[in-house]
């Protein structure tokens, strides 16, 4: 099974909290969900005009950071620049990722069964 370049932008998901600072999430990831090298941007407020991104990586996704030289390289063009969720989301598209982000909640059995029973 082959992995691919993938991103989730947490807040924007459908089980997200808005409230939260944002969170963009990338990695290698298979058919399955499963994930290898999970990193993430996360922007926090540091009281500047915008909230400042900060990149997070455990020890497990090292490799597959290294992996990701196009993205840092981009990364670097924007030294000291601010960055928003969509300028990163662009970079990222841009070095072949995909939008896993889940917009929508996932109808299940019981759930489509429930709206069935609401309709009639």
């Amino acid at each position: 099974m082959n992995a691919r370049r993938s991103f989730t932008i947490s807040d924007r998901a459908w089980y997200g909290n808005k409230a939260e600072m944002p969170e963009v999430m990338f990695g290698m990831c298979y058919e399955d969900g499963s994930v290898v090298g999970e990193i993430g941007m996360r922007w926090y407020d540091l009281r500047s005009s915008l909230p400042s991104p900060r990149l997070e990586v455990f020890h497990d996704a090292w490799g597959v950071l290294y992996t990701f030289m196009d993205v840092l390289e981009k990364l670097a063009e924007q030294d000291n620049k601010k960055m928003t969720v969509d300028k990163f989301v662009e970079i990222l598209v841009s070095c072949g990722f995909v939008d896993d982000t889940p917009y929508e909640l996932p109808k299940s059995p019981y759930r489509l069964l429930l709206e069935n029973e609401v309709q009639r």
